[in-house]
């Protein structure tokens, strides 16, 4: 009984948002310990969510914001690569303005990004997000529909990726971009 105690005195501490409590120590039964470590997991993503939510709302421009969300949200989502796009100048192109890769920035020109205008018949399937209901799209593609990211693919060592695509909108309601999460499909 004691080890279940404990996992609901830290279920009532994560409730308070407190996460300065020690883990729980393990125990001889294997579904008190299985449900010990999905509390661990869970208490663990909470925490960054949190600490991720407080730095972006630190974030002193919209381009730092975008940036900041980039990393976190890659990081949180255990992405192989994210890629960041921003609504251009002429308000109609979708231009690359970041890319992380195994947790390392690089230019996106490095990957030979290129930008994408939504509404034309070449669109990749990810820019379905910014007209979508639910502002998300979920696709799996290979080199033959790759629009743009075969070197990324190379990179990653991956003839298929999965891609999450999310709308970024702003207050209004309005597109100011798309972010990619890219995982390898092994």
């Amino acid at each position: 009984v004691r080890p279940l105690r404990r996992l609901r005195q830290q279920a009532d501490t994560m409730r308070s948002f407190d996460f300065s409590e020690p883990p729980a120590t393990a125990c001889t039964v294997l579904e008190i310990e299985q449900l010990n470590q999905a509390t661990q997991r869970m208490r663990g993503t909470l925490a960054q969510f949190f600490k991720a939510s407080a730095q972006l709302r630190s974030q002193p421009t919209a381009q730092t914001l975008l940036q900041h969300l980039l990393v976190q949200a890659t990081s949180l989502g255990q992405a192989h690569a994210g890629i960041l796009y921003g609504i251009g100048g002429d308000h109609a192109r979708l231009e690359p303005r970041g890319l992380i890769i195994d947790g390392l920035r690089y230019q996106p020109a490095a990957f030979s990004l290129r930008s994408h205008v939504p509404g034309t018949q070449n669109d990749p399937p990810w820019l379905v997000a910014l007209q979508s209901s639910t502002g998300s799209h979920v696709s799996n593609i290979g080199f033959d529909n790759a629009a743009g990211l075969g070197p990324l693919m190379l990179e990653l060592n991956s003839p298929r990726l999965d891609v999450i695509a999310i709308a970024l909108r702003d207050s209004r309601g309005c597109a100011v971009g798309l972010l990619l999460l890219v995982y390898r499909d092994t």
